[in-house]
């Protein structure tokens, strides 16, 4: 077995150290753009270290005797555990970048990017995605709190499939936490596979972007709600800006954002509006780097003891012009929470279904826009890449 990997800080303090004991000054190394940040990252050393283990079963298989697949590369591979009864399997790895020399003042310029990948598999029948896993890029401030998050796709196939995520780093991050995550959901094991997982960040120009489907809200709750929506690129930074309804002005915002990248042209943003009061009306709208949406209202969902209402409705697929009459007789009767059981459109990977069976009709009523919507997996309908990237929806997915 192989010893373990120095990391690239390893090699810049013995290069000092070095240079200190034949009397020269230390010159403080450049920061590695371009280079492998990550350690032990296709688990070849054998074990965890340095990733951590957060929560679930997960465990490193040796690839020729694990029984259910052989690594991508080399012999390991990471794998997400065989006691099913517990639902989610998470392990990650932090990088300080502070400690690698990228400057503060070159990581606060909205011009350095970061570029996540990896290669994953589930057990499954193709297509099936019932045990889903995914990988996570968290941006840490200087006291390791969050920030925002980038992830990748999920997968449903039971062969290796690369997914990849890209992104600007926002300004004031110092630190990152990578993290590979598999959640159980059918079959006797977590099915999930990670191999290769990188992580490089490279300088890059800040491209501009558009807001390519305006947002939608998602969530049942009554002090807080969710806000989703998609642009064209994500070489910007976002945010969802949000009052009290009758205030002019924009007062507050949420700069805690999620990005789901599905590929090159189409990211998914989620941010959570939180602290609100039940049964109040409020504003709100997205930014993308210097694009802005139009505004748009909700109201919190009800007091316990108030009354409240819900729409109900289904089985929309292939009838877009339908479900633009069924909109308008459900924005008629203004509901609380809308909740769609499927099936949304008939092919789920058809981007092109999506919108012009779902946002297009959606867009023409501003229904997602101003009503919380919750979806849920319908009886003819598996969860497939883009609807559990939300692309599709303004919330998380909802099993049964």
């Amino acid at each position: 077995m192989p010893g373990p990997r120095r990391s690239p800080l390893a090699g810049c303090m013995l290069a000092c150290a070095t240079s200190l004991s034949l009397g020269a000054p230390c010159k403080k190394p450049p920061p590695p753009w371009g280079q492998e940040l990550l350690a032990n990252r296709g688990f070849e050393d054998g074990v965890f270290a340095p990733w951590q283990v957060e929560t679930g079963s997960c465990e490193v298989e040796y690839g020729p005797t694990f029984p259910w697949a052989d690594a991508f590369a080399g012999d390991y591979l990471f794998y997400g555990g065989d006691d099913g009864t517990v639902a989610s399997c998470r392990a990650f790895q932090e990088v300080n970048l502070t400690s690698l020399h990228f400057r503060a003042n070159k990581l606060d310029t909205a011009q350095v990017g970061a570029d996540l990948s990896a290669y994953l598999r589930a057990w499954e029948n193709p297509g099936n995605f019932d045990d889903q896993v995914f990988v996570r890029l968290r941006w840490l401030d200087a006291a390791f709190q969050e920030t925002g998050s980038l992830r990748t796709l999920m997968v449903g196939d039971d062969e290796w499939v690369q997914r990849a995520a890209s992104g600007i780093v926002p300004a004031g991050t110092r630190a990152v936490r990578v993290e590979l995550e598999s959640r159980f959901r059918n079959g006797a094991d977590n099915d999930g596979m990670v191999d290769e997982t990188s992580l490089v960040l490279n300088q890059v120009t800040t491209s501009p972007t558009t807001i390519s489907k305006q947002p939608v809200l998602g969530g049942a709750e009554n002090d807080a709600m969710t806000v989703m929506w998609e642009t064209t690129g994500n070489q910007v930074e976002h945010a969802v800006e949000w009052t009290l309804q009758g205030n002019p002005i924009f007062d507050n915002e949420v700069t805690l954002v999620e990005t789901t990248v599905i590929d090159t042209g189409h990211y998914v943003h989620k941010a959570v509006i939180d602290g609100l009061l039940p049964e109040t009306e409020y504003r709100y709208r997205v930014r993308s780097g210097a694009q802005l949406s139009a505004a748009y209202e909700f109201r919190t969902g009800p007091a316990p003891a108030s009354p409240f209402r819900i729409a109900w409705f289904s089985d929309n697929q292939n009838g877009p012009t339908t479900f633009q009459n069924v909109l308008a007789l459900v924005n008629a009767r203004d509901p609380d929470l809308a909740i769609v059981p499927g099936d949304m459109v008939q092919n789920g990977n058809s981007l092109g279904e999506w919108q012009s069976h779902w946002f297009d009709p959606l867009a023409s009523a501003s229904g997602e826009a101003s009503a919380s919507c919750r979806k849920v997996r319908g009886s003819e309908s598996p969860p497939v890449p883009v609807t559990g990237a939300s692309v599709s929806s303004a919330t998380k997915k909802v099993l049964p």
